[in-house]
């Protein structure tokens, strides 16, 4: 069953970042090393998305709407690069950096569906306040649907060891989901984000 697991106690003495009074969406435990998902991502409710959310008859019950946090998976960190110069002089071939990055591909995050869809729901309405499933075009500017988000990968028993903070990063895309009533396998999903700018740090 893909149920809600129960928040771990914490010493004193254990740090709590990223953990914070957040809608928590995992639906697995992050203790377990055995499950592939290893990265924890986190991240604030982009402006016009907040009260579309927030005036639902049927709020997700993680009680706070303020940020959001998914277990996912898959290639969450892109390739990172620095654009090069080469030049020939004397016969020869001299390279030299250019000094500029190239564009960065879109992240592809795989998640678990939750047994409410709230998590799904989020994501959907998230790309409808850039493009209305009904009403077509939206006059929502880049700041009022981006946001900030932190993607921590995880070492054993769930601690963050380093943060990527992908700046002015809003949704994509949603993948489909497949179920089948035949096993006992979780759904999942995908979401696609794209993103302006990358850094890291170790936490």
């Amino acid at each position: 069953m893909n149920n809600r697991p129960n928040a771990p106690v914490l010493e004193d003495n254990c740090p709590t970042e990223p953990v914070n009074q957040s809608y928590y969406t995992d639906q697995q435990s992050v203790l377990n090393v055995s499950r592939k998902d290893k990265f924890l991502l986190v991240m604030d409710m982009p402006p016009a998305l907040k009260p579309l959310v927030q005036k639902e008859n049927r709020l997700c019950h993680g009680g706070n709407l303020e940020r959001l946090r998914f277990s996912v998976w898959g290639s969450v960190i892109p390739d990172i690069s620095v654009n090069k110069i080469e030049t020939s002089f004397g016969g020869q071939t001299f390279k030299f950096s250019g000094n500029s990055r190239p564009s960065y591909p879109s992240i592809v995050c795989n998640f678990t569906v939750d047994n409410n869809y709230d998590n799904y729901y989020i994501l959907w309405k998230w790309l409808d306040i850039q493009n209305g499933a009904l009403e077509g075009l939206s006059e929502n500017r880049i700041k009022t649907y981006s946001t900030n988000i932190s993607i921590f990968p995880l070492a054993e028993y769930g601690a963050p060891v380093a943060e990527f903070i992908y700046y002015d990063a809003f949704i994509t895309g949603i993948g489909g989901i497949n179920v089948s009533t035949r096993d006992a396998s979780e759904t999942e999903s995908t979401f696609t984000f794209d993103f302006s700018q990358l850094s890291m740090k170790l936490v």
